[in-house]
């Protein structure tokens, strides 16, 4: 069976890249969004705080669910990166234009990330999509042609 390269109906409504890293010394959600906003500003160009940037920081390195929160949102006129103390990501919402475009904001972005010079290493990374598949009710797995082994 040939894989098609695009579907005529998109069922991906977003995807992401999410890293994780340890707590630096240095204010990665204060100083990193700058950097990426003054290199990256022909894409993104909106700054906003998150709720979560209003809980003060001691509070927020205590609680276990607390530090992977992004604090710190950057949206343009068709992706967003996000910002938090141990936690840093993109995201490409609906319409989703291919994988060369969203790799390429990837690299962009994991670029300026690193020549940044503010986080070190990465403990963890993760890239989901959410997907949606329209059928009738339960009858959406018939739908897959799908071997996992």
């Amino acid at each position: 069976m040939q894989l098609p390269l695009r579907l005529k109906k998109q069922p991906l409504l977003e995807s992401v890249l999410e890293l994780r890293f340890r707590s630096s010394d240095k204010p990665v959600a204060d100083l990193l969004p700058g950097v990426v906003f003054s290199t990256l500003s022909n894409e993104y160009n909106r700054l906003e705080l998150l709720p979560p940037a209003s809980i003060p920081k001691q509070f927020r390195a205590q609680d276990p669910n607390l530090p992977f929160l992004a604090t710190h949102r950057i949206s343009g006129d068709d992706a967003v990166v996000f910002f938090g103390d141990n936690v840093l990501g993109i995201a490409k919402p609906h319409p989703y234009q291919g994988w060369r475009d969203f790799c390429g904001r990837i690299q962009r972005f994991i670029t300026v990330v690193r020549e940044s010079g503010i986080i070190n290493e990465i403990d963890r990374f993760s890239m989901k999509s959410v997907n949606i598949i329209p059928s009738s009710q339960g009858q959406q797995l018939a739908k897959l042609a799908l071997d996992v082994r």
